[in-house]
């Protein structure tokens, strides 16, 4: 299962970083900007669908490290 971790860049911008899904990990880990929240939200669950992963979203305080 697929975990999207979505929230703010500091830039005012979202971003999403993923856990347990070696497809995105392999490629940064991280997918963004996004110009919302909501965006960031379709785009995880798309990316996510598109290769049979089931998805958890989880919003956090920002998306850096």
């Amino acid at each position: 299962m697929a975990k999207a971790k979505i929230g703010p860049t500091g830039y005012g911008t979202f971003g999403i970083r993923w856990e347990d899904f070696p497809y995105m990990q392999t490629r940064g880990g991280y997918s963004g900007p996004f110009n919302t929240q909501d965006e960031a939200r379709e785009r995880a669950t798309l990316i996510a669908e598109s290769h049979g992963e089931t998805l958890t979203i989880e919003f956090i305080e920002t998306v850096n490290p």
